[in-house]
């Protein structure tokens, strides 16, 4: 899926890294990396393209990609980092073929723990539309 080639993406990629190492991971963020910066993802959705002989190779993803942060700057900051990264990219090289990926929305998410509560984590989300074929 085109999820584990943007992982690949993003841990080659030394402006990424340099903020958050190798603390990446699907869904959830481990609760031993504490306040550092780091970063989740997740498929959201996939869809393939079909034509009247059934299905095709060609499929949409949509990819989530969370940039956490002690600080809004740092979430920011590292938020520009995979975005100057991934949105334009492209790569036939692997498998699958990633033929496209654009960013289609960024937002900061809500602060936790609870409402009233001082925030310990800030977290800006990223949609990608990603193209590929398998």
């Amino acid at each position: 899926m085109p999820e584990t080639r943007i992982v690949v993406k993003l841990l080659t990629t030394s402006a990424v890294t340099t903020l958050i190492g190798a603390r990446l991971r699907q869904i959830q963020r481990k609760t031993d990396w504490g306040t550092s910066d780091s970063i989740t993802y997740q498929r959201i959705s996939t869809d393939w393209s079909n034509h009247s002989t059934g299905t095709s190779t060609l499929g949409f993803a949509r990819i989530q990609i969370d940039c956490w942060s002690s600080t809004p700057l740092g979430a920011r900051t590292l938020a520009a980092a995979v975005r100057a990264a991934l949105s334009g990219w492209s790569d036939t090289s692997g498998t699958p073929d990633v033929t496209m990926c654009h960013l289609q929305n960024e937002q900061d998410m809500p602060p936790g723990p609870d409402g009233g509560e001082e925030a310990t984590e800030y977290r800006i989300s990223q949609d990608y539309f990603v193209q590929f074929s398998s």
